[in-house]
């Protein structure tokens, strides 16, 4: 249905209702927002580090000591999560298993994130994540 609606007047299209999947759309300007969730920083590798929830559009998290992290979730391509270190210590970050975060791998180690900052995480491929600042790795 074509909008010849004048200038300023709003407009419904009253096919595209909640749970509508939109192929090969491409939306600018959004205002995108989420989920707030709070996960204690755990553990010592990967494999026991903090799960980060998926659903997560900034997560704050806790308990950071210079030796305690979280494990990102293997999120979609283009997904970001905000991930807020709350400590006043380094905290560790782990990419989901078989990516890298910038260039690391879970195996290798993990990206120190400095206490009290924050930082975008966003999945380009199902084996890459770069962080926003580029954060040493």
């Amino acid at each position: 249905m074509p909008n010849n609606k004048p200038v300023g007047v709003a407009y419904s299209d009253p096919e595209l209702v909640a749970g509508t999947t939109i192929t090969g759309a491409t939306i600018s300007g959004a205002i995108v927002s989420g989920p707030v969730t709070t996960v204690a920083a755990a553990g010592t590798d990967n494999t026991n580090a903090g799960a980060v929830p998926v659903a997560s559009y900034i997560c704050v998290v806790t308990a950071g000591d210079g030796t305690k992290g979280v494990i990102l979730p293997a999120m979609v391509d283009g997904q970001t999560i905000k991930i807020k270190n709350n400590a006043a210590a380094v905290m560790k970050v782990y990419p989901f298993s078989g990516a890298a975060i910038n260039g690391l791998t879970a195996t290798t180690g993990s990206l120190n994130m400095a206490a009290n900052t924050i930082a975008d995480f966003t999945r380009t491929s199902s084996t890459q994540i770069y962080s926003t600042p580029l954060l040493p790795s």
